[in-house]
């Protein structure tokens, strides 16, 4: 893990964060979580680890999850996401979609086929949620999927931080739930973002699938398959 997390900030040429496993033996349900903190510390369970340890051979479910709490360290560096909303799903799932892109980057976990990476969006999809006016509200299963895939597809390109941002919310509102009055886009951030036309040609050819996930309209299988 401590390998993932060093391959995380070398992606996007930083120092890697504080890694720290927690143990509870008296209960170890409790330790069911890992949580990423503005101090350049994350703190991960080992109750969550072990049972994401179990879905694969090549222990991908758990460098998901250590890319989205990376994810985290990002946004706390970068005052992001750009995009705020009254839940945390924005931020949330902008964190699924920096583990999509570490999970495609070559010098991620280098996965370029998106069937490649079944175990992990399948979990990530598990532990959606439908409590949308919760202030904790991480999106909902076929929301994280979306922006898993989302942040597949711009691992083709090679994005700054705030680059990544700006593209992903850029389409975010399309694709990850259409137009919400609780969404406060950055202004700045708006004004200052230009179409890239490869990204451009790339997403919009996924757009119609991107929306179908998001929908349910694609089975897991469907998913599953996807180029």
């Amino acid at each position: 893990m401590n390998s993932e997390m060093s391959k995380n900030a070398s992606l996007w040429g930083l120092t890697p964060p504080v890694l720290r496993f927690v143990d509870d033996p008296s209960n170890s349900s409790s330790t069911y979580n890992a949580f990423s903190y503005g101090s350049g510390k994350i703190y991960y369970g080992y109750a969550l680890f072990y049972d994401a340890k179990s879905k694969s051979s090549d222990n991908i479910v758990n460098a998901m999850i250590l890319a989205h709490e990376y994810g985290h360290q990002l946004q706390f560096k970068n005052n992001l996401p750009s995009v705020k909303e009254k839940t945390a799903r924005s931020m949330e799932l902008e964190a699924d979609g920096f583990a999509g892109f570490y999970l495609r980057k070559p010098s991620g976990f280098n996965k370029t086929d998106f069937s490649q990476i079944a175990k992990a969006y399948e979990f990530a999809a598990s532990i959606g949620d439908n409590n949308t006016s919760s202030p904790s509200h991480h999106g909902t299963a076929p929301q994280r999927r979306t922006a898993v895939r989302l942040g597949f597809l711009l691992g083709e390109f090679n994005l700054s931080v705030k680059d990544f941002d700006s593209q992903f919310f850029h389409y975010y509102s399309n694709v990850l739930g259409g137009t919400d009055p609780s969404v406060t886009p950055n202004s700045a951030s708006a004004s200052a973002f230009k179409i890239n036309p490869d990204i451009e040609s790339k997403i919009q050819a996924h757009m119609e699938e991107l929306k179908k996930i998001t929908n349910g309209e694609i089975s897991v299988e469907e998913f599953k398959n996807l180029n």
